[in-house]
């Protein structure tokens, strides 16, 4: 799903791309067919439908979707890319292939959503450590609080005996949040070694984790160690992890 957020120029597009099989190009020489008779589109069409939002569909074959999906989003001028993480847990890293080649090729905000059971959103969880990608995950957050009414909790993890960082932290709530929240946002600041260990901790009691990627998570492009793993093994809750375009420093 690619989505534009511009105000004047709102867009939002279901892109479904499919593989070269033998039988597709077959198939594809019999018969053109429309992007809405695939069915993963279908279904799209019919949620948007119920939230009476405008919707484009586009469908073509692709033998490398990542860098498809990036450009199709570059070429369109597009604010926001958001796609699903089908792949097993275990035997790919959620920040490699496709979702790397996204990274890497899009210039606008990414965003990749875990779905862990994810059955609707009461409580919202923001782990915050100061980079342009955990304000974006603050603004997507505040987006999904307002529209839903779901309390959003800013987590901040300090070293144990370090001067804690609340100030700046809470000024920027201010300014990303501001009022407009049903509910008020609750900075939680807590003392940890183990940064993924508190959030690992914390997630269990939410319903969405909303994370910008990070080297100081260990989520960055081509990290993938121990600290990413644990994050996508143990963490409990579902998850959007997002990326600020590259227009934005980081």
């Amino acid at each position: 799903l690619i989505t534009g957020r511009n105000t004047t120029d709102r867009r939002v597009i279901g892109l479904y791309l499919r593989s070269p099989t033998d039988f597709d190009i077959l198939r594809s020489q019999l018969r053109d067919r429309a992007p809405d008779e695939y069915e993963p589109l279908q279904r799209l069409r019919e949620e948007a439908e119920r939230l009476h939002m405008p919707l484009e569909t586009v469908s073509f074959v692709t033998r490398d979707p990542g860098s498809d999906i990036a450009s199709t989003a570059n070429a369109r001028g597009l604010d926001m890319i958001l796609m699903g993480f089908h792949k097993p847990l275990l035997t790919q890293s959620i920040l490699g292939g496709t979702v790397n080649r996204v990274f890497s090729g899009a210039d606008c905000h990414v965003g990749v959503f875990v779905d862990r059971g994810f059955r609707g959103v009461r409580k919202v969880l923001v782990p915050h450590l100061g980079s342009s990608h955990d304000k974006l995950a603050l603004e997507l957050a505040g987006r999904i609080g307002r529209s839903s009414g779901a309390h959003v909790t800013v987590l901040l993890v300090n070293e144990p005996g370090s001067s804690p960082g609340n100030a700046a932290t809470a000024q920027l709530i201010s300014e990303v949040f501001g009022s407009t929240m049903a509910e008020p946002v609750v900075l939680m600041t807590v003392e940890d070694a183990s940064p993924v260990d508190a959030v690992i901790r914390e997630a269990a009691a939410h319903d969405l984790m909303v994370i910008g990627v990070s080297e100081q998570w260990g989520l960055e492009m081509g990290m993938f160690g121990f600290r990413s793993e644990r994050i996508a093994s143990e963490a409990a809750t579902s998850m959007l992890i997002v990326r600020a375009g590259k227009n934005i420093d980081a």
